[in-house]
C-alpha cells in the first residue's frame, strides 16, 4: 500500500473536510441525513460462490488495484491528489490520517455478494459525500470483475468466461427505525463477524462501542461529528448491561493474501443470529446505532466484508 504512518500524511482536501466537519450531530440525526449509494452487477452463474467468506476480500484487491492504474502519482506517493476533482483512489483508498489517537477516518464503502436465481450480485456501496465518486468507483469495479479478480481462491470450483448480465446504481433510503417502543432486536449474520483479539461471544458489549466509533468515523463523510452529542460513558455502561443471546453461531475461519506481509493471513469470524435485549426499551441512540450499523457493519475486517447483518426489532 503506498504512503506511510497515515497520521503524519500531509493534508488535502478530503481529509480537510473529514477533520474539520460543518455541523454537529446525534445519532438519530445521522440516521435521517444518512447519504448512501449502492451499485450492483449481476455475474452469470456464480452463486456457489457466495460461500466463500474469502470472496469479498479478494475483489476489494482487484478494485483497489483498479483505482491505483486510475490515480495520480502524488496520491500514489501517499500525497494529496492535486487533480480537480481528486481521483477516485485518493477519495476511496488512500488513508485519510486520524479522527482521533487510535481510530483512523473510515474507507466509506463496503462490498457484498449474494446468490440470486444462481446468478452472484457484487455490490459496492458508497457513504456520505463519497457518492460523488461513484461514477469512477463502477468503472473500475467493472474492469476488476471482468479482468482482475480471483474468483476460485482455494476452492476447486470451474469457472466460466465472467459475464455480466446486468448492472444498476440506486440511492439506499435512510436507516429505518421502529415507530414503537422496542426492547430487543434480532442480528442475522449474512457474513463472519470479528472483533480484534476478542472473541465477540465473550465480550459482546464491546459490539455496540466498536460500532459506535465506525458510526462516528463515517459521520465525517458527511460532513458531521456526533463527538458533543453521545455519551460514550452512559453507552457503555449499557452496553455491558444489555443481554446477549447468541443462536446458532459458527466459528469460520478463511485465509486472504496480504500483500504488505507478502504472506497469507489467517481470518476468523463467527455467523449465526445474536439477539440483544434490554429490561426497558432501547433509547434512541441504541436504535439509531443498529440502524446505520446494518448498512456501514461492526467489528473488524468490514473491509474484508465482514460484520454485514439483517437487523429485525423486536
Amino acid at each position: 500500500m503506498p504512503g506511510s504512518d497515515p497520521a503524519a500524511s500531509p493534508k488535502g482536501e478530503i481529509r480537510h473536510r473529514l477533520d474539520e466537519p460543518s455541523a454537529v450531530i446525534d445519532l438519530p440525526g445521522l440516521a435521517e441525513a444518512w447519504v448512501e449509494q449502492r451499485a450492483t452487477w449481476r455475474l452469470a452463474g456464480l452463486a456457489a460462490l457466495a460461500a466463500d467468506p474469502g470472496l469479498c476480500g479478494r475483489i476489494r484487491g482487484a478494485f483497489g488495484n483498479r483505482l491505483m492504474a486510475g490515480a495520480s502519482q502524488a496520491a500514489l506517493a501517499g500525497e494529496p491528489c492535486p487533480w480537480s476533482p481528486s481521483c477516485a483512489f485518493e477519495a476511496l483508498w488512500r488513508k485519510q490520517g486520524r479522527l482521533r489517537p487510535g481510530l483512523d477516518h473510515a474507507s466509506p464503502w463496503v462490498i457484498a455478494t449474494d446468490p440470486r436465481n444462481g446468478h452472484l450480485d457484487v455490490s459496492l456501496s458508497l457513504f456520505g459525500f463519497a457518492v460523488d465518486w461513484m461514477p469512477a468507483a463502477i468503472e473500475a469495479m467493472t474492469a476488476a470483475l471482468q479482468q482482475d479478480v480471483d474468483w476460485r481462491g482455494r476452492t476447486s470450483l470451474f469457472i466460466p468466461r465472467i459475464e455480466i448480465l446486468s448492472r444498476h446504481v440506486r440511492a439506499s433510503e435512510e436507516p429505518t427505525l421502529p415507530e414503537a417502543p422496542v426492547c430487543g432486536a434480532q442480528l442475522t449474520l449474512l457474513s463472519p463477524l470479528a472483533l480484534s483479539g476478542v472473541d465477540p461471544r465473550e465480550r459482546p458489549g464491546a459490539l455496540l462501542m466498536g460500532l459506535l466509533a465506525r458510526v462516528e468515523a463515517l459521520a465525517r463523510w458527511h460532513d458531521a461529528t456526533l463527538a458533543e452529542t453521545v455519551d460514550q460513558k452512559a453507552l457503555g455502561t449499557l452496553s455491558r448491561a444489555l443481554t446477549y443471546d447468541w443462536r446458532e453461531v459458527v466459528p469460520v475461519r478463511w485465509a486472504r493474501g496480504s500483500k504488505r506481509q507478502d504472506r497469507e493471513l489467517t481470518m476468523r469470524g463467527l455467523v449465526g443470529e445474536l439477539e440483544i435485549s434490554a429490561q426497558e426499551p432501547f433509547g434512541s441512540d441504541v436504535l439509531s446505532l443498529l440502524a446505520i450499523g446494518e448498512r456501514c457493519r461492526f467489528g473488524a475486517d468490514v473491509a474484508f466484508g465482514c460484520g454485514r447483518y439483517a437487523l429485525a426489532f423486536l
